[in-house]
């Protein structure tokens, strides 16, 4: 039973590192991903603060319509709110990355706990043979203490009637 315990913990501790060590590859390709969104959403936002700038002065000259500049208002404050979602997706990218190293972390923890197999089953398998040991001793002495117990009863050969007696109760016989 141990030994198949401590062969099937070790495997599984095998597994899930290596599921952990997945889970980082894909959370570092998420941050990644994540970087890559921000450095858009920026351009966009950038794109979109220099288009409303436009639109004002030339709003301010009437040489536009109030409701294109409306429209340019409307474009920024979008980009501005997908920037900072980015930031955001960014910030959730970064602690899902340390999240998954974490569990890496642990993985290896019960990876190192469950690695001396070897030593697990020899514990084991000493143990049962002490028990068993032990099982003999005891069996030896009951055996021992039943021949000894043997050794109380005075049996005459043949039945009959004892008609001096040289022992009486209580009396040790040699």
């Amino acid at each position: 039973v141990v030994q198949a315990t401590s062969r099937g913990g070790f495997a599984s501790a095998q597994a899930a590192f290596s599921g952990s060590s997945v889970g980082v590859s894909s959370a570092s390709a998420q941050v990644a991903a994540a970087h890559a969104a921000v450095a858009r959403a920026e351009a966009d936002f950038h794109k979109t603060e220099i288009d409303l700038d436009r639109a004002k002065q030339l709003r301010a000259a009437h040489a536009m319509p109030q409701d294109r500049l409306d429209a340019a208002q409307i474009a920024y404050d979008g980009s501005k709110a997908a920037l900072a979602q980015a930031r955001a997706q960014l910030a959730f990218a970064h602690d899902a990355r340390r999240s998954a190293e974490t569990r890496v972390k642990e993985a290896q923890g019960r990876l190192s706990q469950t690695a001396p197999v070897g030593p697990q089953i020899a514990a084991a398998e000493a143990n049962a043979a002490l028990a068993h040991a032990r099982v003999q001793s005891a069996q030896a002495a009951l055996d021992l203490a039943r021949l000894q117990l043997s050794y109380t009863k005075i049996l005459a050969p043949v039945d009959g009637w004892a008609s001096k007696l040289v022992a009486h109760a209580g009396q040790f016989t040699a």
